[in-house]
Parts: C-alpha cells; structure tokens; sequence
C-alpha cells in the first residue's frame, strides 16, 4: 500500500506536466541527468538496501493492506509505463514537479521518474529478503 499511495501522488504531478508539454509541442533529447543531491538521494534508495528511512508522513498507509493492494500496484506499474511511453521525446529534465511530500522540494521529471523506480526496487528487495530469511526459517 505504501508504494501504491506513492506511486499515485507522484503519477497525480507528474501527468499533467507531461500532458501539458505533450500539448505544447515541446521536443527534447537526451541525456537524462540528475541533479547532484537527487542522484545521492535515488543512489541510496537502490537496493541492497544500507540505510533505514522514515517513510514521509504523506506516503504512509492508514488502513491496513487488503487483497487490492496488489492488482493496483500491479495497475499502477501499467500506467507508469504508459506514462513514460507518452514522455518518448519530451525534455524530461526541463519538467518540473513539486514533491507530493513537500511543496518547497522540486525536481525535474526524470528525477521524478528515477526516484519512483528506486524506491520500488527497494521495497521488492526487502520483501525478497523477507521471504528468502522465511523460507530458510521454515527449512
């Protein structure tokens, strides 16, 4: 679920940045860079994973996980796919969005994009490792 309300307040700014650009005919290439601090920061939500954090306030789930928390991250991944395949050409570093955690944080959408895939591949990590330490537990 939190990487459910992630996805969604990111995909929330991110599309009609996108949209909007699409619209206005705006035309970019490569290469698609981070910033300095936004890199560090993506880099250290790549697995494995070596420093804990505290989940914002706003990405934390108030009810607890139910059946439908994996058919919609499952719908969510269909839709940032489909989000990334309509930016095929857009300058993804002049997109600016405001964090959905903080207005005073902004960020281009490639940082947007990188930062909600490492934040995944963190999350699939642990629960990989999770099961892996379960399974040798059961043996």
């Amino acid at each position: 679920m939190h990487l459910n309300i992630t996805g969604e307040l990111y995909l929330e700014m991110l599309i009609p940045v996108i949209d909007a650009a699409k619209a206005s005919g705006e035309r970019g290439n490569g290469p698609l860079r981070y910033g300095l601090l936004t890199g560090l920061f993506i880099r250290a939500q790549e697995p494995p994973v070596r420093w804990r954090m505290a989940s914002p306030k706003a990405f934390r789930p108030v009810a607890v996980p139910d059946a439908s928390a994996l058919p919609t991250f499952l719908n969510l991944q269909e839709r940032m796919r489909d989000l990334l395949l309509r930016a095929e050409g857009l300058p993804l570093n002049r997109l600016k969005i405001t964090s959905p955690e903080s207005k005073w944080l902004r960020m281009s959408a490639t940082e947007a994009f990188g930062l909600l895939l490492a934040h995944e591949r963190r999350h699939l990590w642990q629960a990989r490792q999770v099961k892996n330490e379960i399974n040798r537990v059961a043996l």
